[in-house]
């Protein structure tokens, strides 16, 4: 039987964060040696602005959080809490918190030593965003370890899994809407990429790069179906009703942007998906407090990551692009709560009907594989 670590959780917490931060700067140093670039501080700054730095070149202002490299780094930290930590772990909490501030610090530190009066990251945001790569990411690894040892309400699982079910439905349901505008305009992109000429390294990045961006579209897309839209420049808009666009930076798959107009009436369908998904998150019990929480928790999550996909790209008209910070996750709240109700409602009074429809065994009960009522199901009420 191993002995109980008399270090509690400290010593664990650096392992973690020394094992995550070193994947991290390998895999931003193989990106520098595909991109061709020599300059030692480039590994740095790729691992910054994948924890949400930003990046300041001259006039050159780049806000936009890569979501999908900030959540490559979440997964290595994860998997390094996954292999430094044990069973015996004294504090999952006070681990969580010491490796979410050991990356904050280093983050803080290398933004402000990296810098210089031509590239610049900044230090507050650096600080905030490797606090939550380093707690997530912890949180993620020790805590899918311990999770036998959970002892978790049964109603915060219902919300968990409600909350995962709406969220998965508009990110599927905008992953779907990126794949076939980028079908559609597929020469557009060959076009864009014809023009950039990359060399065969440089071709291989700019690939990379491409899938990369890919999670921050179909974020920009689900701020669509939530309502407020995005911006690509200042003056410019997005959402249900059409495009406002005017010229936009070469890259392909921007090429998945529609064109400028107003969009036939048959898109606006697309703003059922959010309330749709509200109902399938609140179906999930028939506890209508429970159904608005597991809607309110999914809105929550949406309006954090739409919120982190907006910001500059560039200097001038692009120092404004992507959707706004915070009202995508206000409307995205109101509206699933208020549908994650509605659907625990549907689910009561469809509980209630089944249970009178006659089974095939006479008297009452369900037909059709539907699960009979329980007496947890009948204590359920909203």
């Amino acid at each position: 039987m191993p002995d109980a670590p008399k270090n509690g959780f400290l010593l664990p917490a650096v392992r973690t964060a020394a094992l995550g931060i070193g994947a991290g700067w390998a895999l931003s140093a193989l990106v520098m040696a595909l991109s061709g670039s020599a300059e030692v501080r480039v590994p740095a700054r790729i691992w910054l602005v994948g924890h949400g730095s930003g990046l300041i070149a001259g006039p050159t202002h780049v806000g936009v959080v890569p979501v999908s490299v900030t959540a490559l780094f979440v997964l290595l930290m994860g998997w390094a809490a996954r292999r430094t930590t044990r069973t015996d772990l004294a504090d999952l909490g006070q681990y969580v918190a010491a490796v979410a501030t050991i990356v904050g610090v280093v983050a803080a530190i290398l933004a402000a030593t990296t810098s210089t009066s031509d590239v610049a990251t900044s230090i507050p945001r650096a600080a905030v965003g490797g606090f939550v790569v380093g707690g997530l990411g912890a949180v993620l690894g020790a805590g899918w370890r311990f999770r036998g040892t959970w002892d978790v309400p049964e109603s915060m699982r219902l919300i968990g899994r409600g909350a995962m079910r709406a969220t998965s439905l508009i990110l599927g349901v905008s992953l779907a809407v990126v794949l076939v505008l980028l079908a559609i305009h597929g020469q557009r992109a060959a076009n864009v990429w014809a023009l950039l000429g990359p060399s065969f390294l440089g071709g291989v990045a700019l690939a990379i790069a491409c899938v990369l961006s890919l999670p921050t579209l179909v974020l920009w897309v689900a701020s669509v179906l939530v309502g407020p839209g995005f911006a690509l420049g200042s003056g410019t808009s997005v959402d249900l009703t059409g495009s406002h666009l005017g010229l936009i930076p070469s890259f392909p798959t921007l090429a998945a942007v529609p064109d400028p107009g107003v969009f036939p009436s048959t898109v606006l369908v697309l703003g059922l998906v959010m309330p749709i998904a509200g109902v399938y998150a609140g179906s999930v019990t028939t506890r209508v407090r429970v159904g608005a929480a597991a809607g309110a928790a999914a809105g929550l999550v949406l309006g954090v990551l739409i919120g982190m996909s907006g910001g500059g790209l560039g200097p001038g008209r692009m120092a404004e692009a992507g959707p706004p910070p915070v009202t995508p996750l206000v409307v995205a709240v109101v509206v699933l709560a208020a549908s994650g109700a509605v659907g625990s409602l549907l689910a009561h009074y469809r509980g209630r009907r089944v249970s009178r429809v006659p089974s095939a065994f006479g008297g009452l009960g369900v037909r059709g594989g539907d699960e009979p009522a329980s007496p947890d199901r009948r204590d359920e009420r909203p």
